[in-house]
């Protein structure tokens, strides 16, 4: 029952636009917190300075083509990969820091 619930909440388009709108606003954010690290980084290393807004916005791309009814594969896999390790790394450092 409750499993129905979720699901149907899940796929409702204001949810997922309203999923979408946070994502973007947090994504954004996190390249801003960035900005002085990506000041001085190399132009060649880039890509790899921002992680968790990387990851938020490859989220942030797979909520926008499954609201298009569009599916892109390597897109969800980067997704998915890079969420979980930079979510499993946050707990780590978060638990092994403080």
């Amino acid at each position: 029952m409750m499993h129905l619930f979720y699901k149907q909440l899940l796929l409702q388009k204001p949810f997922l636009l309203l999923l979408f709108i946070i994502n973007l606003l947090g994504t954004i954010y996190g390249y801003v917190w960035y900005r002085s690290q990506l000041a001085i980084t190399p132009p060649i290393f880039l890509p790899f300075v921002p992680d968790s807004p990387t990851a938020s916005l490859f989220f942030t791309i797979v909520l926008l083509c499954f609201m298009l009814e569009k599916h892109v594969p390597y897109i969800e896999a980067l997704a998915v990969t890079s969420l979980l390790k930079y979510g499993i790394w946050a707990v780590a450092m978060n638990l092994f820091t403080f």
